[in-house]
């Protein structure tokens, strides 16, 4: 009925007699254990999205080697406040969700709109970011949100955000991350997978 687990992992199958192209092994643990985040490229760093539910507003960001990196936790005063907590201890980040819910990055800028930091373009295709005198797009295609600067949208992406069966997957740069757009991803992975209007 599920097939020899063994198979799975590689090993001989004594049902077929062959083995599984390697494209198609699995880990021998697969689906016993949490899932495994690629590793993309040594220019890409990957981080999971993932709590009970796959509740966004509650739940830990972990990298690639399963260490928890973010915190997001929100409580239910009034329409709630969400805090972003780095694995040090440090908030990194808070989202206060009044009627106009309002945002801010510590280390990045100070309190301002969410719908002012993600300005919804005019054909509803993306959302503009100001940053530090740079201007940057969040194209939206499909699942997956992409940003790029601004007029480089041709090329590859510094982040990608994607929802995935485990949770909502983050893919950044090393030179994103360089230039400080860490906690700001963590953010606006928040605020796009929410479930919560904001403009």
């Amino acid at each position: 009925m599920f097939g020899n687990p063994y198979a799975q992992g590689g090993w001989f199958n004594p049902e077929t007699h062959s083995l599984p192209l390697p494209d198609q092994r699995h880990s021998p643990t697969f689906g016993a254990l949490p899932h495994y985040i690629p590793v993309l490229s040594p220019n890409i760093i990957t981080f999971l999205f993932s709590g009970p539910d796959q509740d966004i507003l509650n739940c830990d960001v972990t990298d690639a080697s399963f260490q928890k990196s973010y915190t997001i936790t929100t409580n239910k005063r009034g329409f709630g406040e969400t805090t972003i907590k780095r694995a040090d201890g440090e908030i990194s980040g808070v989202v206060d969700w009044q009627r106009y819910p309002e945002v801010e990055v510590f280390r990045s800028f100070q309190k301002q709109r969410a719908s002012t930091l993600l300005e919804l373009s005019s054909d509803g295709s993306g959302r503009f970011m100001g940053l530090r005198d740079k201007r940057y797009f969040w194209k939206i295609l499909n699942d997956t949100t992409s940003l790029y600067p601004l007029g480089g949208e041709q090329g590859d992406p510094i982040v990608k955000i994607t929802r995935i069966n485990q949770g909502v997957l983050l893919e950044i740069t090393t030179s994103a991350v360089q230039v400080g757009l860490l906690d700001i991803a963590v953010m606006v992975t928040v605020l796009l997978h929410s479930g919560r209007r904001f403009d």
